[in-house]
């Protein structure tokens, strides 16, 4: 499963959203990726060995890849490179590589912690696993739809920022909001639905997952829309440092304290702090944007 999960980091989805050919994200990466869960399941169903997914899931990710260097390759554009510009590139990502890794860090372990806070509670456990499962499924795609904008955002940062980063905005918050309310209402009976009727999630718990989502979903597009283009990455990383180390203290103590609505809680906390921290930041970089009519450099007024 790690061979076929690095196989995707090589994948060229960042050139196919940079050149404005977003559905060929669709062509080389989703389409391969379901055609490989189709294959998959009914043979793990039929020889019930579990290690048949990864393999599939490694060879249909391999072919998209492969696929899609074929494509990037016979474009017409061709862009030459030196190592300064590699160093400038890893100076810009190296903070929103870092902090993707702290988030997908701290989110790997929130069962884990959530069970030592429970003290081997199986309901609380399995039941939180179901609702965080849910909705790291909702942030997904949210995260989807954010990047398909990206690259139509970043494109405009010397042109028509404004309406461009407002309409983006607008759109990723809005459908945010909506999605919020039916975690809110809904989260509970569907985690029910899904997981078995031993999942117990109060409304409590829910609505505390459905801030903690729209919080994502604020200081995730502001990210994307506000900071990198801004060059204010290093911010980033900084916000969900701060916030994994708070995740992984409260996660523990809240869930030992108040259960499952203390495990989500401290979901909360953690979309509180990045965004408490990043804030100071966002707003500076939104002003001047919205004081702009045209474009600017990435160093005017930051």
């Amino acid at each position: 499963m790690a061979f076929a999960l690095a196989l995707s980091g090589l994948s060229a989805t960042w050139y196919f959203v940079g050149s404005g050919e977003p559905l060929k994200l669709l062509t080389y990466e989703a389409i391969p990726k379901f055609i490989a869960a189709l294959v998959a399941i009914p043979l793990v169903i039929i020889f019930h060995r579990a290690e048949i997914y990864p393999v599939v899931l490694g060879v249909f990710v391999g072919l998209g890849v492969f696929a899609a260097d074929r494509h990037v390759r016979k474009s017409r554009t061709r862009v030459a490179h030196n190592g300064r510009d590699l160093v400038q590139a890893f100076m810009l990502n190296g903070p929103i590589a870092s902090s993707q890794l702290l988030a997908t860090t701290y989110t790997s372990l929130s069962v884990t912690l959530v069970s030592v806070g429970a003290m081997g509670n199986v309901v609380l456990i399995a039941s939180f696993a179901a609702g965080f499962r849910l909705l790291n499924l909702f942030q997904a795609g949210l995260a989807a739809i954010m990047t398909g904008f990206q690259g139509w955002v970043a494109e405009s940062w010397n042109t028509d920022v404004r309406r461009h980063v407002n309409t983006a905005i607008a759109a990723t918050l809005s459908g945010s909001f909506m999605v919020a309310v039916a975690l809110g209402c809904f989260l509970g009976p569907t985690a029910t639905w899904l997981f078995g009727d031993d999942i117990v999630f109060d409304s409590r718990s829910s609505i505390l997952l459905a801030v903690a989502f729209f919080s994502y979903s604020l200081t995730a597009c502001s990210a994307l829309f506000l900071l990198v283009p801004s060059g204010n990455t290093n911010i980033i990383a900084v916000a969900t440092g701060c916030a994994s180390v708070v995740a992984i203290i409260a996660i523990v103590w809240f869930s030992s304290m108040w259960g499952l609505a203390g495990g989500c809680a401290a979901i909360l906390l953690s979309e509180l702090v990045v965004l408490a921290v990043e804030a100071p930041v966002i707003i500076r970089v939104f002003r001047t944007v919205q004081a702009s009519s045209h474009g600017f450099s990435r160093s005017a007024g930051f």
